[in-house]
């Protein structure tokens, strides 16, 4: 389903900008579960650039590839 929506979603937007509101909205929520559970968030500074990191290897960089590729790729025709 995500792929689909990605898909309708492209028609009107650009995948750079469609990446960054997913990875946005992800982000918010998650800092929302984190105040309302009262987690202590570590005060190193190292991890916050490992964090960076991460999100970028695993969330920013290939929702941005696969958005570029479902700009060129059909895959909801039938083949002939």
């Amino acid at each position: 389903m995500p792929y689909a929506l990605t898909k309708i979603a492209l028609t009107t937007i650009s995948p750079v900008t469609l990446v960054a509101a997913r990875v946005a909205l992800a982000a918010i929520v998650l800092w929302i579960i984190v105040f309302f559970r009262q987690c202590r968030i570590p005060q190193r500074w190292d991890l916050v650039a490992r964090l960076f990191i991460q999100g970028c290897i695993a969330c920013a960089i290939p929702y941005t590839l696969i958005a570029f590729g479902q700009q060129s790729v059909d895959s909801a025709s039938p083949r002939s």
